[in-house]
């Protein structure tokens, strides 16, 4: 128990840390150049 929770702990913040970057991203990709992305896209 004293091992695992630390390592679960760090796993669990690292994923909402890489959700919340990839959702920036995207979220600043999409007000910067929506036409490029849907020409690339579509």
């Amino acid at each position: 128990m004293k091992v695992g929770a630390p390592i679960v702990f760090v796993f669990l913040s690292a994923l909402i840390l890489i959700n919340s970057i990839k959702v920036s991203l995207t979220y600043g990709y999409y007000e910067l150049r929506p036409s490029r992305f849907y020409r690339k896209t579509m």
